[in-house]
């Protein structure tokens, strides 16, 4: 897949995954202490955003550029910084 394919996914107003974190990775990422971390594939950005709010330093990144924009975008909206 390429960086095309998921532009054409990301391309909707709406959240595909939605903008809550994958309950698997939050409950991994709740086992650690905040520091520095990397979220490669982050497209939409909803871990990197959710582990942001909980203070960590976080740089992502993603092919899609659709899902860099929409995840600064949730970045914005809950008050936080990422590196994307």
């Amino acid at each position: 897949m390429n960086n095309d394919f998921w532009n054409e996914r990301y391309s909707s107003d709406e959240y595909i995954f939605g903008a809550n974190p994958n309950e698997y990775f939050k409950s991994k990422i709740a086992e650690l202490k905040p520091g520095r971390i990397l979220v490669p594939a982050a497209g939409e950005g909803r871990d990197a955003v959710y582990v942001a709010t909980l203070g960590w330093e976080v740089m992502s990144f993603d092919l899609s550029e659709i899902g860099k924009a929409k995840a600064l975008k949730l970045a914005v909206l809950q008050n936080v910084n990422i590196d994307y």
